[in-house]
């Protein structure tokens, strides 16, 4: 009986062996008919499937005998799906035929969702740059990747000395408290990206440094970004700004390919925005950059690879600055059984420089130039210009400003297809990176700059962040009958260990970088950490392929909530409706040609902002007192203390026009801060210092416009343009009973919350001048403007000629913000005064300088700063092949690049470079609101004209 049962039990095994067949084809792009590597195949019904190599090919094996669906997808083309017949033992050919998806409308995204899924199935947006893009441009850094890329967001340098940072921001400020830099995942993981400067950053005038240029940008695929509300929820108390996903790319099965792409060319100074042309003289020279790239990619069955390494180095563009940097990111794929997949990417980056003392500080030598102390430089001759260009030269030569980071970042992700429309995904990763500044102001440096030797300093920033990501998503995909379900469950953790110290030697040796050879040294540290823990939910139904309903909702404990606050939720809601989908639209052939796609959606979600952790806490302060601890009472702490919470309603469309060669999406936002964090006072004789209390409310709306003209399109000959126009109304609606506050600014002309007006709007006197130049009447604390603009967007065009000739051009906007010139404030106190600054008597004389104090005349220097600024300029030829015949080169392309090579602004100063308003030094407030307002100072971003080669192996 035994040997009968085994005998059964083999049969059935056999047949169970025998009844599986084979799934094998080809990927081709439908308009050129050539191959198309690392699609994704999935048999729709199992969950199951395989990627094509690089000749295009794939094979899925073990499946079941039955009929199937496959679907293909691959950024940048339409999900294609094709019907196929396993039969028993068999190899079922199949070739699939992809058609380029030109308006990304119908591609897969992750972000805001947990899990891949189609974008017709979304009530919110997603703004996608893709393969082609990152290609074409020439960036070290993600947020010069970022700039002009974005339709939907600003991205402005404070700076253009190296490693400084950047405003980020789309839909306004949400808070009067901290920055508008939104969070940022590369693999899935969330990376530090503290955009202001550090609890314990060196006071360098302005030029503070950022995490964002050393994010390794290496062997990126695609970025995902989208804004608050909906589209963020299941990212939960700090994604109100938005969130910004790096995936980096996954290799391809086939034999390893390499490319090497190098570029090299001149790095000069931007003149435009200078008040003297001596400045420039005096202090710019043309250095030379360079950058060379080598990635591939490849694989075998089971087991795939993806590399990229870069080196880049430039000696600066003025006297006293320099950087280099240097990374390496592979990702490592494998298939551990034909339903595990194991992915890990590894990211390293190395960056240096040098770096001249800057903006507000008095021995700024740029500073110095332009805000006048010098006097009126085109009075000077040659002779003079000569010694002082010796002087400013010895300066900066003496001066050590220099930073050394070195950062490690790792993703590791199993992705589970057990079959049935099942996927089950899990990540852990962590972002470590370490940096030290340091500067050194010697006794020869002081001596030179007049002031005594025994003031000579050393000071040593070091600053460890640490985080942590652990998140582990399930999703399911089904059908019943007309009925499509797309349900998503997860949960995730993060832990960020953010550790600083601040060494600061006086009266040191001459020459010495140690902090031994000093009369004196003082230390103090900061330490930071907030963990989060969320879990979310989400359900994507669709009737018809057509209709649309999502909801979803996220729940959120976190460390730096108050004791009283424990779980915080945050739910959305969502519409979808692809009108075009319509059976009426389908069959009418003047609908089909005029607008082959069109989707209504509108949703309603929550996102958040948690406060500052350790701000819920009752403290005590230990200080030092006459060799003992003297304790004093601190911070009163806050039980209540819960995250900014951001409400947003959207609405919009999105189109496809004229047979699909103009795409068109449109929304309108309308986002609530509803517990806005306001530091509130108390009267001295309570005993409370200030505190964090919910008791703002800010209001941000507008509208979103991007479009995308296909004028020509053809494999030889396209054209194709892009614009994008934004609005932003910001108020803070409830101040919560506070007085106005100041978020940043000057004595005479600062930024202020206020009940009634937009976030760290222009508070000063505003003078009145007759026909004679006469000051007739001040109005005291004035509004004088805003940092916000009332419009800003992006344009771009890109055209293929003659089938290899590629021109790329993009550019930025902005209209209705204002500024302070800063640097003419200065030089008034110079006594060098701007022509047409102040109105003048019929004798030449201004009357109102003998007439007003500094305070009188603050709104004088409230400027407009509407821009239009090209960003890049990239002509590009690939080379036929013929022409090198060499069986080692696959291809080969040459071109050149500007980078930045216009301006035009209706301000005396560059507006963007208007600082960075995060509270700096020793103690001061890290990740701080952000505007963006103050034009002095500092030099703005380099002009590149390189040359570049890229070659394929």
């Amino acid at each position: 009986m035994r040997h009968v049962f085994s005998a059964l039990l083999v049969l059935v095994l056999a047949g169970a062996v025998a009844a599986q067949g084979t799934i094998r084809g080809t990927v081709l792009d439908a308009a050129s008919g050539e191959t198309v590597p690392a699609a994704s195949l999935l048999v729709q019904e199992l969950g199951r499937g395989a990627a094509s190599d690089l000749d295009g090919q794939f094979e899925i094996t073990e499946v079941p005998a039955g009929t199937y669906t496959l679907v293909a997808t691959f950024l940048g083309y339409s999900r294609t799906t094709v019907p196929v017949t396993v039969r028993d033992g068999d190899v079922s050919v199949v070739t699939v035929s992809m058609a380029e998806d030109r308006l990304g409308l119908d591609e897969v995204v992750v972000t805001g969702q947990g899990a891949a899924v189609q974008t017709r199935r979304l009530s919110t947006t997603v703004e996608v740059i893709t393969p082609r893009q990152i290609e074409a441009m020439p960036a070290t850094r993600l947020d010069e990747l970022l700039q002009a890329q974005l339709p939907g967001a600003q991205v402005r340098f404070s700076s253009g000395q190296p490693g400084t940072a950047s405003l980020i921001r789309s839909r306004g400020p949400i808070s009067a408290f901290s920055s508008t830099t939104p969070v940022i995942y590369v693999d899935g993981v969330r990376v530090d990206n503290l955009n202001t400067a550090a609890a314990l950053g060196i006071d360098t005038g302005g030029a503070q440094s950022s995490a964002i240029p050393d994010i390794p940008i290496e062997n990126v695929e695609r970025i995902e970004f989208i804004k608050g509300g909906a589209a963020t929820t299941l990212y939960g108390s700090d994604a109100a700004n938005g969130v910004i996903q790096i995936f980096t790319k996954r290799g391809v099965s086939g034999q390893t390919t390499l490319t090497y792409e190098g570029q090299a060319g001149s790095i000069v100074g931007t003149r435009d925005f200078l008040k003297y042309d001596q400045t420039a003289d005096l202090l710019y020279r043309a250095g030379l950059s360079q950058q060379h790239r080598l990635s591939g990619n490849g694989g075998v069955a089971g087991l795939t690879y993806s590399f990229a390494g870069s080196l880049y180095g430039d000696d600066g563009f003025r006297e006293g600055n320099r950087q280099e940097q240097y990374g390496l990111r592979t990702t490592v794929g494998g298939r551990v059984s034909n339903a595990l997949q194991y992915a890990g990417s590894f990211g390293f980056t190395a960056l240096g420089f040098e770096r001249d003392v800057n903006a507000n500080n008095g021995l700024a030598t740029f500073g110095s130039l332009e805000g006048g102390q010098e006097g009126d430089l085109t009075t000077l001759d040659a002779g003079q210009l000569a010694v002082l260009g010796d002087s400013i030269r010895t300066l900066v030569s003496l001066y050590d400003y220099t930073g050394d980071t070195r950062r490690f970042q790792t993703s590791q992700q199993l992705d589970l297809t057990p079959g049935h429309g099942l996927a089950f995904k899990g990540v852990i990763g962590l972002d470590y990176r370490a940096s030290t500044e340091e500067e050194v102001q010697g006794p020869a440096f002081l001596t030179a700059a007049g002031l005594p030797p025994t003031s000579s300093t050393l000071i040593r920033s070091q600053r460890r962040f640490l985080g942590l990501t652990l998140e582990a998503t399930g999703q399911h995909q089904g059908d019943i009958g007309d009925f499509s379900f797309v349900s998503t469950v997860g949960g995730q953790v993060f832990r960020d260990d953010d550790r600083q110290d601040a060494l600061t030697a006086t009266n040191i040796a001459e020459g010495s970088t140690s902090l031994n050879n000093a009369a004196d040294q003082t230390a103090i540290d900061f330490n930071l950490v907030v963990a989060n823990y969320g879990v979310y939910v989400q359900e994507n139904i669709g009737y018809r392929n057509r209709y649309f309903v999502e909801g979803g909702f996220r729940a959120d404990a976190n460390s730096a909530f108050g004791d009283e606050i424990g779980v915080v939720g945050y739910p959305k809601v969502g519409l979808g409706y692809v009108l075009s989908s319509e059976p009426f639209w389908e069959g009418s052939p003047i609908l089909r040609t005029v607008a082959p796609y069109v989707k209504l959606r509108a949703n309603l979600g929550f996102a958040g902002k948690f406060p500052t952790p350790f701000a819920n806490d009752r403290l005590v302060t230990a200080t030092p007192f006459l060799g003992e601890i003297a304790y004093t009472y601190g911070q009163f702490g806050n039980p209540d203390l819960r995250p900014e919470r951001v409400r947003t309603i959207e609405a919009g469309a999105d189109l496809a026009l004229s047979g699909g060669r103009l795409g068109l999406e449109v929304t309108y936002f309308n986002a609530r801060t509803e517990d806005a964090l306001f530091t509130v006072p108390f009267v001295p004789t309570s005993g409370r210092g200030a505190q964090l209390f919910n008791v703002g409310e800010i209001l941000n709306t507008g509208w979103e416009l991007a479009a995308q003209a296909f004028v020509l399109d053809g494999r030889d000959a396209s054209l194709r343009l892009n614009a994008s126009l934004n609005t932003l109304s910001n108020e803070v609606v409830d101040n919560g009973g506070t007085a106005p506050f100041s978020v940043g600014g000057f004595t005479f002309l600062g930024q202020w919350i206020e009940e009634g007006q937009p976030v760290g709007y222009l508070r000063g006197d505003r003078p009145t001048f007759d026909a004679e130049g006469n000051l007739v009447d001040v109005e005291r604390d004035a509004v004088l403007g805003s940092p916000l603009p009332d419009l800003f967007g992006t344009i771009g065009l890109n055209a293929r000629l003659f089938g290899r000739v590629d021109l790329l051009v993009s550019a930025d906007y902005q209209l209705g913000a204002q500024g302070i010139a800063v640097d003419d404030v200065l030089r008034f106190f110079g006594g060098v005064q701007d022509e047409d600054r102040f109105p003048t008597a019929p004798d030449g004389s201004i009357p109102a300088l003998s007439q007003g104090s500094f305070f009188d005349l603050a709104g004088v220097w409230v400027e407009d700063t509407d821009f239009l600024k090209v960003r890049l300029i990239s002509l590009g030829y690939d080379v036929p092949p013929q022409w090198f015949r060499n069986p080692v080169v696959r291809s080969l392309s040459v071109g050149v690049r500007a980078v930045n090579p216009f301006n035009v602004v209706a301000s005396s100063f560059d507006p963007e470079v208007t600082g960075d308003n995060g509270q700096s030094g020793t103690g001061g407030v890290q990740n701080g609101v952000n505007l963006g307002v103050f034009g002095f100072g500092t030099e703005s971003p380099p002009r590149q004209f390189l040359f570049n080669l890229k070659a394929g192996f």
